[in-house]
């Protein structure tokens, strides 16, 4: 909780799928996650996602159909570029009205990301 009323959820998967239903923010998960699975099958690729959106007071409950649009909308944009996750949660800060840590206490997915070693780390190149 970050004040009065404000507060950040999240639900997440990893690549073996979820095995119960996502009920912390329940069909808005779904309707998310749609647009960003046919993005990536279109594009053929693989790739983790992280989808943000804040309700704020002047909102109208409409149905989880919007979060679809919504998310459809912002895949058919440009992307922003970013060399690092704190580079591009820096670019966000921007965007968002609540700050970028709080998302992070908040999402499993992005503190796994963040804790995630490379490769390189457990046998780093040798000079010569």
């Amino acid at each position: 909780m970050t004040g009065p009323g404000l507060i950040v959820e999240g639900d997440y998967e990893l690549t073996w799928g979820r095995s119960a239903y996502a009920y912390r923010i329940a069909g808005a998960y779904y309707a998310a996650r749609l647009p960003v699975l046919e993005y990536l099958n279109r594009s053929r690729r693989q790739a983790a996602a992280v989808t943000f959106l804040e309700v704020g007071s002047g909102w109208i409950p409409l149905g989880v159909w919007r979060f679809r649009e919504l998310c459809r909308e912002a895949l058919r944009r440009a992307p922003l570029r970013a060399d690092s996750l704190e580079d591009a949660l820096g670019i966000l800060g921007g965007q968002l009205r609540l700050p970028p840590m709080k998302w992070l206490e908040a999402s499993r997915l992005l503190d796994l990301h963040r804790r995630q070693r490379r490769l390189e780390a457990y046998h780093p190149r040798r000079s010569g």
